[in-house]
């Protein structure tokens, strides 16, 4: 009884051991975000908007309270950047940017905030461009963790653990029998 129940456990131990993960997706999965290069600029500034995670070639739209102000294509690897000047008369305070990517049927929307402080003189421009650097942003915590790989090792021990008591008790009775 005791046999049957170790080897029934060993048989169960190396299914676990060779299961794939069931999520064996990249954490976190790849969706669109947009980040500020200066979170605090000041009226009249020049500040580059970056959308990424959005599908290769998609329609990048980018809006600052809800008024679009560019929309572009996204790179190969799904990057997409805009200049915007802060414009005279923008009120200071924190202000709502947005970057919402469309490819097909799929449109996948991201915001951040950034905070305009002072008063200079200026108006509101969008300029695309290439390779910026995405700074700041208010993009989501990455929470969790994979812990398949500790429960396939605890398992795998487990199973290993009731060889080597199977193996023993075997043992003792070729040596008593």
């Amino acid at each position: 009884m005791v046999r049957r129940l170790l080897l029934g456990l060993a048989a169960v131990t190396l299914v676990l051991l060779a299961a794939p993960s069931a999520h064996a997706g990249e954490y976190p999965p790849d969706v669109a975000r947009i980040t500020v290069s200066d979170s605090t600029p000041r009226v009249g500034q020049t500040i580059t908007f970056s959308a990424d995670g959005c599908g290769a070639g998609s329609e990048v739209t980018f809006a600052v309270g809800g008024d679009v102000f560019a929309t572009v294509p996204a790179d190969g690897s799904g990057h997409a950047s805009v200049q915007y000047t802060v414009p005279a008369g923008t009120t200071p305070g924190v202000h709502t940017a947005t970057a919402t990517c469309r490819d097909g049927d799929q449109t996948e929307v991201s915001r951040t905030t950034f905070t305009v402080s002072g008063s200079t003189a200026g108006g509101a421009t969008a300029t695309p461009v290439g390779g910026a650097t995405p700074v700041g942003g208010t993009a989501l915590p990455t929470t969790g963790s994979n812990s398949l790989p500790l429960a396939q090792l605890g398992a795998g021990l487990l199973g290993g653990g009731s060889l080597v008591v199977l193996a023993v008790r075997k043992r003792r009775q070729v040596v008593s029998g």
